[in-house]
């Protein structure tokens, strides 16, 4: 019973995957038969569906399953002979498509049948839509082929037309021209061309004309032809005659000779009519025409045989100087040996072109005459010129490397050195004249580089000193503009920044160098001076402002009223003067303006500040009070003793005891007599 259920249910599973291997077969078979696609598919399935025939389950009786596993196999054995014959199908359909096979309709149905009617449907379909396609290709491919036989026929029958046109053209311009012969050669050719060929109305009409119009010429021909060559054996005759002319010209004469020989044979070209008797006349009075040139010719003949006797001469010179077989020249000789051959080149070349003054027979050999005596001596000397153009290069190579951004400083001496040497070489060989001129050319613009670049160099030189000078010029007269009037601080600002100017600015030509520095030093010293004077004449002003004050105060305190007006405007017209001087005197000023008297100071005497001021301003006390000024001179002396330092008197000093002595009037006639002088010394001793 267990054995009997297992062959039931292996049964079972081969029924069902022959189901599914039959349905991807057919269904394969289906899509490969409508696009010939996807065949590897189909061989795969051919090869499952075959596998599961030949291994089908046996039934041990006859039930149902034994009758379901042969109506399987039947259907299998149906789907694979549908796969053979599809695959002869395709593979025929394969040949169709490549052309390797014919696609008659007779092989195709002589194939094995394919037993599905849908796949043997799509496969006709198929191979109907193949063959039209192939059908139509090859009627289009025929129509081109017919089609380009057609055009090429065109063009050679247009070919032909054209021909035919230009042969037609040529007739007619000939005939226009007066040419019979030439225009009948050209009509034959026309002829020959129009074989074959169907032509227009127009074109044959002008065939016809151009035949009928020769025609008619040539009966003209042989009249007009007669009448010509008469003619023309009366200029010959003539001609013949003007030979005793002492003034006939000889080459116009020949010219004339020779046109009428061509015009001779022009007629006879024509095809004009001739006798033997007029031919005879016309050439024997050429002939006696030519007399006249035939003496020219041989006079021109022996004098071309006199330049080819001493052009012969010449060339003797030459091989006199280096015989055959005597080697090459001594190295002291090549000089004279450029000089007689220069002297041949010039005398063969006054001798005049070769063509023209020697006769034509003899000119190539003594063409090749003269190259080889003039090669026998070119050899060693080109040789000595080779090794001669070497040192010349060379002194050029040199020349070069003299030049260039960093030249040396002895450069323009070298170039001498080599300019001297040139010379020595130039005199030892000269060189071919265009070998000369082409290295000397070199040579020349090495070394003028070389000057050019010096000059270049100095004209930037001078330029930066041209400059220079112009800014020392600038700075000179910055310091010359200063004057009397200008401030001591303006003359410091300048001196400075000139003097820092001047160290800055480079030098100067070399020829106003010491001259611009004389200038700028005495510029310098005539503004040191301005600054002292101007120093000198600051503090003068102010001493005579003090002056001018003190004596306003006077005025208004000895006037002693209130109406002082006059002078307070003087007093605002006068500059101020230093706040330690200006604040006492404008206190006093306007005291006295006010009818007061200072009252700190009213009816002091001011006999300190005033041997203090002499003894600073080393002035000379009166005799009375001579002792004060030693006690004070010996209470300096003890102090500075004692505290072991120099008493010194300061400018701040003198000018508070000046301020304390013009703060009030002094009504003592000494004291003001010692404080004008006081005032007096004070000009000669600025405190500023």
């Amino acid at each position: 019973l267990r054995s009997r259920g297992d062959q039931h249910s292996s049964i079972k599973r081969w029924i069902n995957d022959a189901d599914r291997a039959l349905a991807e077969l057919q269904a394969g078979s289906i899509a490969v038969a409508e696009t010939g696609l996807e065949r590897d598919k189909l061989a795969a399935a051919y090869d499952a569906v075959s596998r599961l025939n030949d291994n089908a389950p046996i039934a041990l009786d006859q039930d149902a399953q034994a009758r379901d596993v042969a109506h399987k196999k039947s259907l299998l054995d149906t789907a694979l002979q549908v796969a053979r014959s599809l695959d002869a199908r395709l593979t025929h359909l394969d040949g169709l498509i490549a052309e390797t096979n014919a696609g008659d309709t007779a092989a195709w149905h002589a194939l094995p049948p394919v037993a599905d009617t849908k796949i043997a449907a799509l496969l006709t379909t198929r191979f109907e839509s193949i063959r039209r396609t192939q059908q139509q290709t090859r009627q289009g491919a025929e129509r081109a082929a017919k089609d380009v036989l057609v055009e090429k026929d065109k063009a050679r029958r247009q070919v032909k037309m054209s021909n035919l046109a230009e042969l037609l053209a040529a007739a007619e311009a000939a005939l226009s021209s007066g040419h019979i012969v030439d225009a009948t050669a050209s009509l034959a050719s026309v002829e020959a061309a129009l074989k074959g060929l169907t032509v227009n109305h127009q074109m044959q009409s002008r065939i016809d004309a151009l035949k009928a119009e020769i025609t008619r010429l040539k009966g003209w021909q042989h009249w007009g032809g007669g009448r010509v060559r008469e003619d023309l054996v009366v200029e010959a005759e003539l001609l013949a005659k003007a030979i005793t002319d002492e003034k006939l010209h000889i080459k116009s004469h020949a010219d004339a000779i020779e046109k009428l020989r061509e015009r001779w044979k022009e007629l006879d070209k024509l095809g004009g009519a001739t006798s033997r008797e007029l031919w005879s006349r016309f050439d024997n009075a050429l002939k006696t025409a030519y007399l006249p040139v035939s003496a020219q010719l041989a006079k021109l003949k022996a004098v071309r045989q006199e330049n080819l006797a001493a052009r012969n001469k010449l060339i003797a010179g030459l091989d006199s100087l280096l015989p055959a077989g005597a080697g090459a020249a001594p190295t002291d000789g090549l000089r004279e040996l450029a000089r007689a051959l220069e002297h041949f080149q010039g005398e063969w070349r006054k001798l005049g072109p070769l063509e023209h003054t020697v006769p034509h027979k003899a000119q190539a050999a003594l063409q090749d005459r003269m190259k080889t005596a003039v090669a026998r001596l070119e050899t060693p000397l080109n040789e000595s010129r080779r090794l001669e153009a070497n040192k010349r290069e060379q002194l050029i190579t040199r020349a070069k490397a003299l030049g260039g951004e960093n030249q040396p400083r002895d450069a323009i001496n070298k170039v001498r050195e080599l300019q001297a040497e040139w010379q020595q070489h130039a005199k030892a060989l000269p060189l071919q004249r265009n070998v000369e001129n082409r290295l000397w050319n070199e040579f020349k613009t090495a070394t003028d580089a070389i000057f050019l670049a010096r000059d270049a160099a100095n004209n930037a030189r001078d330029a930066v000193y041209h400059d220079n000078a112009k800014v020392r010029n600038e700075l000179i007269g910055r310091v010359e503009a200063l004057g009397a009037d200008s401030a001591p601080g303006d003359i410091k600002r300048t001196i400075s920044e000139v003097d820092t100017a001047w160290r800055r600015t480079g030098e100067a030509p070399r020829n106003i160098a010491n001259k611009l520095e004389q200038r700028f030093r005495d510029a310098r010293e005539k503004a040191q001076l301005l600054l002292a004077g101007s120093a000198t004449r600051t503090w003068h002003k102010a001493c005579d402002v003090l002056a001018a004050k003190l004596a306003l105060c006077a005025a208004v305190e000895s006037a002693n009223s209130m109406s002082a007006g006059n002078e307070a405007e003087s007093w605002s017209a006068l500059p101020e003067l230093t706040p330690a001087w200006e604040k006492p005197l404008r206190v006093r000023f306007d005291a006295a303006i006010g009818g007061q008297v200072h009252a700190a100071r009213a009816g002091a005497t001011n006999d300190g500040d005033l041997l203090n001021l002499e003894a600073a301003l080393d002035l000379a006390s009166p005799s009375a009070f001579q002792p004060a000024r030693r006690e004070m001179k010996l209470r300096a002396m003890k102090n500075a003793i004692e505290a072991r330092q120099v008493v010194t008197i300061s400018n701040t000093d003198i000018e508070q005891w000046v301020a304390g002595l013009i703060s009030v009037p002094l009504t003592d006639a000494v004291a003001a007599l010692r404080f004008q002088a006081i005032l007096a010394g004070l000009r000669d001793k600025p405190l500023r």
